[in-house]
């Protein structure tokens, strides 16, 4: 009879780590409530919207989840390219600036809702 044996412990370990590690992030982002952080995809939907981006924008998860990122920017906005530059601002650095503010949502999708 012939078998093989693997320790699991180190990954076993290391699946713990990463847990615990995205809890704590979970944690900052739900709490956090000066702060909009969203999170999108690489074709810039949302994908997360934390409470502070309730507070910011005025917009639930409910209403943001799914919908393009680019609704937040102002017509002008968009023209000139500003959301594709604040993704690829994120893409290259793991963040963005910030280029939207509360007063520059006025898509009019949006403000239907």
């Amino acid at each position: 009879m012939t078998g093989a044996c693997a320790d699991i412990t180190e990954r076993r370990e290391a699946e713990e780590s990463l847990r615990r590690s995205e809890e704590r992030v979970r944690g900052i982002v739900e709490s956090a409530t000066d702060y909009a952080i969203l999170m999108m995809s690489p074709e810039r939907v949302v994908t997360s919207w934390s409470p502070g981006a309730v507070a910011a924008f005025g917009y639930t998860a409910e209403d943001m989840v799914g919908r393009s990122g680019d609704e937040l920017f102002t017509p002008e906005d968009r023209a000139a390219g500003k959301p594709e530059a604040e993704a690829e601002e994120a893409d290259h650095t793991g963040r963005a600036s910030g280029g939207i503010s509360a007063r520059t949502v006025t898509s009019p999708s949006l403000q239907a809702r």
